[in-house]
């Protein structure tokens, strides 16, 4: 068994793209109650809500069903396809981290393409190209790059789960009604913060969207402050439909995917990973574990097959973190608490597992 501490942003972002940054893009930047509609080439025509063909979940009163919204938003682009541009800014303690996202979906979402840019804290790159039944993704730091195979999951269709954040997070109202040649235009306006969404001590709001009749979301904008961190999201649809998408060639270096079904659990000193089935974990895989800011990985030196565990811990003297074969028992380590980040990967650098658990603790519950 190996192990060394290893450096954190290449996890964090990978952590962070599984999540799905968000947010819009280019030179076409948003600006609160300024993200009225005004389509370029043609004359545009304010009228009143009452006399506008409203998408589902809006009203004249404004949001009155968010996830009917929502819905909308992703039928009409799962029919059509898309093509996005996002942006992602976070500023706290003078530093500045900048995440742009390109996206792209062929009619149906057969194929669906993503790109992101990270720049500022740290820098990472990576890229996700989806089929029918399989998502590959590439990620690419200071560090390294690895890759990732899964089989596709639906999470959501151009950052529908971050709008349905904002509309949580705000008290919006019909701002302005436009209709223009290519049909009816709803800007939605919110600089009041609901109290959803997850933020605490939050100094100031502001967000907008910019809405069509069948529910697509063309633009939105949300910047919120707390407590010194200022965080602003955008977005921009460039177009409802795409070209065809070519599997991008390095997918092939991906190499072929473990499917092992690997299960961690922990409520004392020692993290045990149960293999469920599938694939054997090869050799030469590592466990990579992240808390408080430190990574440490420990090397696999045999293959982990199905019905096998492994065990993960801390010695209590204070020793190197070990991974073994044999039960070290409830209380050979120190206990796990608090907030960790888990990657199990392959040494061709394809990711097996990428997840994050929370482990609490109460003296008087101790054994």
């Amino acid at each position: 068994m190996n192990w060394k501490p290893l450096g954190t942003a290449l996890l964090t972002a990978m952590v962070l793209v599984a999540g799905c940054l968000g947010g819009p893009a280019g030179s076409g930047t948003t600006d609160g109650r300024n993200a009225t509609y005004a389509a370029t080439g043609t004359t545009t025509t304010t009228i009143s809500p009452a006399n506008a063909d409203l998408p589902p979940g809006v009203t004249t009163d404004g949001i009155s069903d968010v996830d009917a919204l929502v819905s909308a938003h992703e039928s009409a682009l799962r029919e059509t396809g898309f093509r996005f541009e996002a942006r992602q800014t976070s500023r706290a303690d003078g530093k500045t981290t900048v995440a742009v996202q390109h996206g792209r979906a062929t009619a149906g979402l057969s194929t669906v393409f993503t790109r992101l840019n990270m720049t500022g804290n740290f820098h990472y790159r990576s890229a996700v190209w989806k089929n029918d039944s399989t998502v590959i993704s590439r990620g690419a730091s200071e560090e390294g790059t690895r890759y990732r195979i899964r089989p596709r999951e639906e999470r959501g269709v151009a950052k529908s789960n971050t709008i349905r954040s904002i509309l949580h997070s705000g008290e919006f109202a019909i701002d302005h009604v436009a209709s223009a040649d290519d049909g009816i235009r709803i800007t939605l306006h919110a600089d009041r913060f609901s109290g959803n969404g997850g933020f605490e001590n939050v100094t100031d709001y502001d967000a907008t969207l910019v809405v069509d009749s069948a529910g697509r979301v063309h633009r939105f904008h949300r910047s919120i402050e707390t407590d010194g961190r200022t965080r602003s999201i955008d977005f921009e649809l460039l177009a409802a439909r795409s070209d065809a998408i070519d599997r991008p060639e390095w997918t092939d270096e991906a190499g072929r995917a473990v499917r092992a079904d690997l299960r961690t659990t922990t409520d004392s000193g020692r993290l045990e990973i149960e293999h469920h089935g599938g694939d054997a974990l090869p050799a030469g895989s590592s466990i990579e574990l992240g808390h408080n800011g430190t990574t440490y990985a420990a090397t696999f030196e045999h293959a982990l097959e199905p019905g096998e565990t492994a065990y993960f811990y801390f010695p209590r003297d204070g020793g190197d973190p070990m991974l073994t074969r044999t039960d070290p028992g409830r209380d050979a380590g120190t206990r796990f608490e608090g907030s960790y980040s888990l990657t199990i990967v392959t040494a061709s650098d394809v990711i097996v597992q990428l997840s994050g658990f929370s482990v609490g603790y109460d003296e008087s519950s101790a054994p």
